[in-house]
C-alpha cells in the first residue's frame, strides 16, 4: 500500500475516534440496524435511487489527495459521503464514468445493469485530468 494510504488512515482516525465502551457499540449498531430496517423497505417504492458520485468539481487531477492534510481529508469524506452510506448499509451501487451513481435494492444487484447502460449511453464521460 502506498505510505500517503496510511497518512489518510492516520489522520482520519483523528477525526473518527474509536469507541471502545461496549453501551456505546451496541447502541450505535442498533441505530445501524434500524437506518438499516428502514432502508430496506423503501425499494418496494423506490427502486432505483439516482445521486451524484460526488459532491466535488471535476475534472480532478491525478493524485489530488495524496498527503492531504487532515482538513482537506475531513471536506474529502463529506464530498464523497454519497458513495460511503450505500456500502455502509450493505446496498448496491453502480459508479459510471459520468458522474452519476445508481444505488438499488439490497441482493438486487443486477437491476442496476440496465439503467446504468440507458444513463452512460446518454450523458457524457467525466474523466480526470492526468498532471505530471
Amino acid at each position: 500500500m502506498d505510505p500517503s494510504c496510511f497518512d489518510h488512515i492516520d489522520k482520519l482516525s483523528q477525526l473518527w475516534p474509536t469507541v471502545r465502551d461496549t453501551e456505546t457499540i451496541l447502541n450505535r449498531w442498533m441505530e445501524w440496524a434500524q437506518l438499516r430496517r428502514g432502508i430496506v423497505a423503501w425499494p418496494e417504492d423506490y427502486p432505483l435511487v439516482v445521486s451524484p458520485v460526488t459532491g466535488m468539481a471535476v475534472p480532478l487531477p491525478l493524485d489530488y489527495d495524496h498527503w492531504a492534510s487532515t482538513e482537506e481529508l475531513e471536506r474529502l469524506m463529506g464530498q464523497m459521503r454519497n458513495s460511503l452510506w450505500p456500502a455502509c448499509l450493505g446496498l448496491p451501487a453502480l459508479a459510471l464514468p459520468n458522474g452519476v451513481q445508481l444505488i438499488g435494492a439490497p441482493h438486487n444487484d443486477e437491476a442496476l445493469f440496465g439503467p446504468g447502460r440507458v444513463v452512460q449511453a446518454t450523458l457524457p464521460k467525466c474523466l480526470p485530468t492526468i498532471v505530471g
